[in-house]
């Protein structure tokens, strides 16, 4: 955080529009990930201003689908569609495959976390057709969450399983750390803890990936609703301080 924290101070000092919307981006980028939504908005909001002042569409658009991202983690789907919608229209006008790809996938975020897996499943599949968007490190294994809500657990299995396991995803923490919830999650749907090679039980990789530093709040949230579904104690899963959103 502090690095990216000077960065915007000497971004301010030179006065370099380029560089001003950046940091304002990358800020927002970083403060999604730690929970922090309200204030990643704000500084979203901000580089999208600087990029629509200056032109600089590139960031405009990539600033504009994270904006999407921090409003629909606070539950204000109907504002998130309205940047995805407009990041998805300048992406095409761009003839940007890479970032439409990013906004599908995003929307099929907001579709999962609605509960609406089918819809889901439809824009993670054409995401996937235009080609895998891994900008972002923190990118949410969805997919597998939307599989799991349509009752295909072989397949939810086997997409986890590949995230975990096959580059590019297996370098990406956040992403694997997810993706080891939802292994636990389908081993114990399948009572399969027993079998030989069997992934950790949810009572063992619930708090541990809780309480993990490379962990997104997004993960936490979803973690936190299994256990209280599934009465796993957290008792001792005590992540460094942020703010959730139910």
């Amino acid at each position: 955080m502090a690095q990216y924290t000077q960065a915007y101070v000497v971004a301010q000092q030179t006065n370099l529009p380029w560089s001003l919307a950046n940091s304002q981006h990358l800020l927002g980028r970083l403060h999604i990930v730690l929970g922090h939504y309200p204030t990643a908005e704000a500084h979203l909001r901000a580089a999208i201003a600087y990029g629509h002042q200056q032109r600089l569409h590139s960031i405009w658009l990539e600033a504009s689908i994270n904006l999407g991202e921090a409003l629909r983690l606070q539950r204000r789907f109907d504002e998130a569609q309205r940047y995805y919608t407009e990041s998805r229209q300048q992406a095409e006008a761009l003839h940007d495959k890479f970032r439409r790809a990013q906004v599908l996938w995003a929307q099929g975020c907001m579709a999962e976390q609605r509960g609406a897996y089918a819809e889901a499943q439809a824009f993670f599949t054409e995401s996937v057709t235009l080609g895998h968007p891994n900008l972002w490190v923190y990118l949410p294994p969805a997919l597998g969450w939307a599989l799991v809500g349509l009752g295909k657990i072989a397949e939810a299995q086997d997409y986890f399983s590949k995230v975990v396991t096959e580059p590019p995803t297996c370098y990406f923490l956040p992403v694997t750390l997810d993706a080891e919830v939802g292994l636990a999650y389908i081993a114990m749907l399948q009572a399969s803890r027993t079998q030989p090679n069997a992934p950790e039980p949810v009572e063992v990789v619930f708090p541990r990936v809780y309480r993990h530093l490379a962990v997104t709040q997004e993960t936490r949230t979803r973690i936190a609703k299994l256990a209280v579904a599934l009465g796993v104690p957290l008792l001792d899963a005590t992540p460094h301080p942020v703010g959730m959103v139910a």
